[in-house]
Parts: C-alpha cells; sequence; structure tokens
C-alpha cells in the first residue's frame, strides 16, 4: 500500500470513528453514552468549573468545611490540559468567578438595603467584582499551561509559588481586596496554620495550593509512577510535619505577660436607627446600659489592666465636635472609673473643608481623651469614592455612610496598661496592616466593626475567620467588638476564647494575656515568603516563556 493509499484508509477510518461517537452520543440506549458525554469537553469544563467554585466557596465560612480546599482546585488543572494558554486563562477565570460568586453574595445586600440602589445595580456590583476576582485564578490557570514542559515535581511547586503571588498581588491591587484568600480555609486545623507565624496566611495558601497541584499532577501526568508520587506526596508530608509542629507549638507554656480583663459590648444598633437624630439619646442610653453592665463583670476580675470596648462608630455623634454629647460621655466615664476604647466618627477642622475620620479613640479611667487612631485603610464606595470626578453618579452609594478621610499614623494606644494596636473593620483583613501596629509596639490587637452591613449572611463569619489568622500570624490575643455581631475574643494561637450571636446585645468579659515580648519573625520581616514566591514564580515564568517550543530551535514560547 502507498502512502497516498494508506492516509485516505486512516481518513475513512477516522470518518467512520467520528460518526460512531456522534451517533453514539445522540443514542440514550447506547451503554457507553455517559463515558462519551463525559470525555466531551462541553460536558466536563464546564463540570470541572462548577465543582471548583462550588467546592472552593464551601471550604470557607460558611460551611467552612475545611478539607476541600485541598481539592477544589484540582478539576479546574484536569480541565485545562490540552488547552492553549490564553483558553486556559477563560476555564480558570470562570472557575474563579463561579467561586466569588458564591463566596461574596453578601454584596447585594450591603449595596441594596444600606447603599439604598436598585436591585439590579446590587446584582451588576455582585458579578463584576466577582469577575475581576476571578482574573487571578484565569492567570493561574494560564501559567499552568506556561509550565507544563517541567516535571511533575516542579510543575506542582512552580504552581503553588504562583497561586501566592497572585494573593500577594490581589493583597494590594487597586487598594487590594484580599477577602478570603485561600489559607484562611484552613481555621479549623489550628495546628496546621501555627506557621503563619513565619509566612503569614500566605504560606498557609501556598501550601494548600501545592497540595492542590502535586494531586492533580499525579493524576494527569504520563510520566513514570514514582514522578508522580514527588508531586504528590511533598505538599501532603510538609503538611503533617507542620501540623506536628504547631501541635508541639500550641502545647507549650504560654508567655509571661500583663493580664488584661476586657470588657466587650456589643450594642446590636439597627442601621437604620444608627444616624437618626430621633434615635441618638435610644442609642447612647443602650450603650450605657451595657457598659454599667460590663463594668460589673470586670469588678470581681483578679489584678491586671482594665478596659470596655465599644464597636466600631459606636457613638451616635462626632466625638469632640458635639460638645454637648461629648461632654456627657466623658462624664459618664468618669463616674464609671474604666478606661473605655471606643469607634466614632470625628472631624479634623481644617483652614479649608473640615475632613471626616472613622476613628477610635481611648478614654482614661477619669474620661480624659487618650490617643486618637484615624482609620488608614477605607473601603472604597462605602467610605470613600475613587476617582469621584469620573464617577460622579456613584456619589449615593456612601451618602449614607459618608466620605472619609484616610488617616496618617499607625497609632499604638498605651493609655489602658498594655500597649493596643488597633484595627477598624476592613483593616483586619490586610495583614501587613496588623503587622505593622506589634512592630509599632503593641501587644494585643483590638479590632471594632459594624458588620450589620452583611446582613444575615456567611460575611461576618468570614471576616471573623480572617481576624482570627492575625493573632496567628503575630503571636498576640486579638479582642474584636462588633455592632452586631461576632464579636470575641482569640487568643495569640487562633483558640476562639469567647464568641458572640448575631444581631443581639451581648456582653462578654474575659481576661488575655498581652506578652511581654510580643511579636514574631512575620511580625518583624514582613512578607518575606510571599514576596520570595513571587519572585520564584516570575522566575519560572520566564524561563518558560523563552523556553524552546518541543525542546528543539530556538523559537520563544507564545500564548495561542
Amino acid at each position: 500500500m502507498d502512502i497516498r493509499q494508506e492516509a485516505d484508509t486512516r481518513r475513512r477510518t477516522g470518518e467512520a470513528r467520528f460518526r460512531t461517537e456522534k451517533s453514539e452520543l445522540r443514542n440514550p440506549q447506547s451503554g457507553i453514552t455517559s463515558r462519551f458525554r463525559l470525555q466531551d469537553p462541553r460536558v466536563y469544563r464546564p463540570l470541572a468549573v462548577l465543582s471548583s467554585g462550588l467546592l472552593l466557596a464551601a471550604s470557607f465560612p460558611r460551611p467552612s468545611l475545611a478539607p476541600l480546599a485541598w481539592i477544589a482546585l484540582v478539576p479546574v488543572l484536569l480541565a485545562i490540559r490540552g488547552l492553549t494558554a490564553r483558553r486556559a486563562f477563560f476555564v480558570g477565570w470562570t472557575a474563579g468567578t463561579a467561586a466569588f460568586i458564591f463566596t461574596i453574595p453578601w454584596i447585594v445586600a450591603t449595596i441594596v438595603e444600606y447603599g439604598h440602589l436598585p436591585l439590579p445595580v446590587g446584582v451588576g456590583a455582585w458579578i463584576l467584582l466577582s469577575a475581576y476576582l476571578g482574573l487571578f485564578t484565569g492567570a493561574w490557570a494560564a501559567f499552568a499551561r506556561l509550565i507544563e514542559p517541567y516535571s511533575a515535581s516542579l510543575r506542582a511547586a512552580g504552581l503553588a509559588a504562583s497561586w501566592t503571588a497572585l494573593e500577594y498581588l490581589r493583597t494590594h491591587l487597586f487598594t487590594g481586596f484580599p477577602w478570603m484568600l485561600l489559607g484562611y480555609s484552613q481555621l479549623p486545623f489550628l495546628p496546621l496554620i501555627q506557621f503563619a507565624a513565619f509566612t503569614g496566611v500566605y504560606g498557609v495558601s501556598f501550601l494548600v495550593a501545592w497540595g492542590n497541584a502535586g494531586l492533580a499532577s499525579a493524576f494527569a501526568s504520563t510520566e513514570e509512577k514514582w514522578s508522580r508520587i514527588a508531586a504528590a506526596a511533598p505538599p501532603l508530608l510538609a503538611a503533617a510535619a507542620l501540623s506536628l509542629y504547631g501541635a508541639w507549638e500550641m502545647g507549650l507554656p504560654a508567655p509571661d505577660g500583663d493580664a488584661l480583663h476586657a470588657a466587650i459590648v456589643q450594642g446590636n444598633i439597627d442601621q437604620s436607627k444608627k444616624w437618626n437624630p430621633r434615635y441618638q439619646q435610644e442609642v447612647f442610653e443602650t450603650y450605657q446600659r451595657l457598659t454599667r453592665e460590663a463594668a460589673g463583670r470586670l469588678k470581681d476580675a483578679p489584678q491586671g489592666f482594665r478596659l470596655v470596648l465599644w464597636p466600631e462608630t459606636a457613638t451616635p455623634f462626632h466625638f469632640g465636635y458635639d460638645i454637648s454629647r461629648t461632654g456627657e460621655l466623658r462624664d459618664f466615664q468618669a463616674a464609671l472609673g474604666l478606661p473605655l476604647l471606643f469607634g466614632t466618627p470625628t472631624v479634623e477642622r481644617n483652614p479649608g473643608r473640615p475632613i471626616l475620620h472613622n476613628s477610635v479613640i481611648l478614654l482614661a479611667a477619669d474620661g480624659s481623651a487618650g490617643p486618637r487612631y484615624d482609620k488608614m485603610h477605607l473601603v472604597p464606595y462605602g467610605e470613600y469614592v475613587p476617582l469621584k470626578p469620573l464617577f460622579p453618579f456613584l456619589e449615593k452609594m456612601v451618602t449614607a455612610i459618608g466620605d472619609f478621610g484616610e488617616g496618617r499614623e499607625y497609632t499604638v494606644m498605651r493609655g489602658a496598661g498594655v500597649p493596643l494596636g488597633t484595627l477598624i473593620c476592613y483593616e483586619v483583613i490586610f495583614p501587613d496592616q496588623a503587622r505593622r501596629f506589634v512592630a509599632s509596639g503593641a501587644r494585643v490587637l483590638v479590632t471594632v466593626t459594624n458588620d450589620a452591613w452583611f446582613g444575615r449572611t456567611g460575611a461576618p463569619y468570614q471576616h471573623f475567620a480572617m481576624a482570627a489568622f492575625r493573632a496567628v500570624e503575630n503571636g498576640v490575643p486579638l479582642i474584636r467588638a462588633a455592632n452586631t455581631g461576632i464579636s470575641g475574643v482569640i487568643d495569640a494561637r487562633g483558640r476562639v476564647l469567647g464568641s458572640g450571636p448575631l444581631f443581639e446585645p451581648w456582653v462578654h468579659a474575659q481576661t488575655v494575656i498581652a506578652p511581654k515580648e510580643a511579636g514574631t519573625f512575620y511580625s518583624r520581616w514582613g512578607n518575606l515568603f510571599a514576596q520570595a514566591s513571587s519572585a520564584a514564580a516570575l522566575a519560572l515564568m520566564i524561563a518558560a516563556w523563552r523556553r524552546p517550543a518541543g525542546g528543539k530551535g530556538k523559537k520563544k514560547r507564545r500564548l495561542e
């Protein structure tokens, strides 16, 4: 048979096979229809995208099924096999978008119920933000295809480094939105996450991404058995070793320190009443009543420092600007005889237009005003409008909340016996923000927040989980006072010592130990691990880009 006849035979054979497969796909009586349907990329890729999205979302609070995070990325990694980098990007972007659509539906309630904007605007913002966050997963999937020529073990480590690099980028790009980084899913496994004291949450993200990439490489690789084992085993062995280290670390005696007896007041003030002048007195009296209860609980506390905490913007007036109400609060505090740390709007007098700040103030036991911290990392479109001249129609989103100015320094509160680092609401999701307070001398972290904006969604639980990581990263306890919950106290190892309900008034007294030598490797040196991962991923990407296609010639690889 000559070459032409052989080619013609192959063509006819291929056409016959295609007609047979097409017939089997359409024929519901075929015993192998399901097999072919699952092999059809039009079927298995959407299923993989949906599976990864659902698994990722389910690994976070709520329902917080932490083990799912270790397999959540496997479906999308298997789905991009054989695709060009551009097509892999689209598959990864779709999976990431799906994951955030399932994770941040609270965006709709925040914009519609409290921003007073139409439902289509709320839904549109939810989908657009999810689509933006999905871009990072898309870039990761494209990177996976770019480094495919390398060994399975190198690919797995490279994918972990690139995932970490993209999370670090997401933390900083366009003011940053590091909501639910992959590592946060592992909060239920406290021994495992103790090494975050060296790497921050980024190290935990690296480990989980490494585990996913190793499993996917083991399933999909055409290399020999031991090469596949070399890809899948190291992250699992690392997780086991780090868990053993964490269990040992958690079993050590608590470090020497000073006792701080703190009482949290959760006022549960409805947003419709919070800034309504008709309810100003009612709101103030609610906090006075609950604070007296808190003071009673601290009365019998053993020797140590005492402190009462109110949530973010707890005062229904501008402290220091409303002279009458400010005097009333100071008189109340002097009669109470306990230091009070509270959130309040303040006004900075300027020669031009006064500047509104979202602040935390510490009142001494005699009612005199102590240090003040002004929020530095504001919520875009919640506390200010970026590029306001270009987007004047978005002004309404911040009308009811206020258009705030940024604070300028990390003020450590030193009037409560132990130095306190205060984080206001959204700031606690930024690892570097908390780290800088501890590096500046804080021995206890305090976060005040008003999570009423989230409604009865998973967001308050997600927000609380991210706050717990700040305690582990910096080796100091964290106290959280929230208007509608979740308020609570977390020790330096991430253990929740007490937490309150959602949308109920709540008072809780708890003693924490402020270590005399506060801080960890992460507190002192910051995001070295994330930066090293970013450098490694960039180097691997450049090497892969310059690698000759097919291993021959000098032609560089290109995206197709």
